[in-house]
């Protein structure tokens, strides 16, 4: 995705508060310079926070050394988004950590149940998201991208039945945040894993203008490059397509997603190798 943006949503308690003097049963307000009890309260709820979610982003920050610690991770993160379930920033970035983990856990016990499961949660993270705010992209985008997975991964009939509802939401989004590749990138992509006529609506050439448009916009991340890479290959560009796995070797991720990138990059790597075979 383009540059994150990094919003909370944290409730405060701003309300004066009153010192009830039971002499004459009368409430008297507190001095200006007495502080208040509700804004101490909120600052040491935010300060709690601030401190669980750096201790989970250090946790977080391992996974790459083994599923095991990125399971406890995202265990840890489970608790934290039922502790704090309006606060924006930790249940858009649940979403997404949940939709990799998904991605990896399928690829390395090769279960795609379970890891569909561990989609849901992710989804539900993204529909607190949405729920906390609900103009923003980033929740709107992951939840998508979880209805999309959820669906496909439980019956592949129903994800072509609705696949253009999907479309419609994708186009949506689109012209809701026209400054976001992230969006036209996954709208090229579902045209080109989509069957073609008769059976679905499915066009290498339409994903490839898509993506190109999302290239347009930027910044060209390792994603991008690969989705950009797998549509020249379906159309059989093939030394546009090593181009563009190359591209991926080296384009940039996203911030806190190291792992994800080298992962990325990996497949950027392989993929160009193989087509120079």
């Amino acid at each position: 995705m383009s540059q994150f943006v990094y919003s909370r949503f944290v409730v405060m308690f701003c309300a004066g508060l009153f010192s009830l003097a039971l002499l004459f049963g009368v409430a008297t307000p507190a001095t200006a310079d007495e502080p208040s009890s509700g804004a101490d309260e909120a600052q040491a709820s935010e300060d709690k926070r601030d401190k669980q979610w750096s201790q989970w982003e250090r946790m977080f920050a391992r996974r790459g050394e083994s599923l095991e610690l990125h399971q406890r991770a995202m265990g840890r993160l489970t608790s934290l988004v039922d502790e704090y379930p309006d606060d924006y920033e930790i249940q858009w970035k649940c979403a997404r950590a949940f939709y990799y983990f998904s991605q990896r856990y399928e690829k390395e016990q090769d279960d795609l149940g379970r890891a569909i499961q561990v989609t849901r949660h992710g989804l539900r993270c993204a529909e607190r998201a949405v729920r906390a705010n609900p103009r923003d992209f980033e929740g709107k985008y992951w939840r998508l991208m979880h209805q999309v997975r959820v669906t496909a991964g439980e019956s592949q009939l129903r994800a072509l039945r609705e696949a253009a509802k999907f479309v419609k939401t994708l186009e949506q989004l689109v012209e809701e945040h026209p400054d976001r590749a992230e969006a036209r990138m996954m709208l090229g992509g579902l045209y080109r894993v989509l069957p073609g006529p008769p059976v679905s609506f499915g066009n290498n050439r339409r994903s490839l203008d898509i993506l190109k448009e999302a290239e347009k916009i930027g910044p060209v991340r390792a994603e991008l490059a690969l989705e950009l890479a797998e549509t020249h290959k379906a159309l059989g560009n093939t030394e546009k397509a090593r181009a563009y796995y190359l591209k991926a070797t080296k384009a940039p991720g996203y911030p806190g997603m190291d792992f994800e990138l080298e992962d990325a990059r990996r497949y950027g790597r392989e993929m160009y190798e193989k087509l120079g075979r």
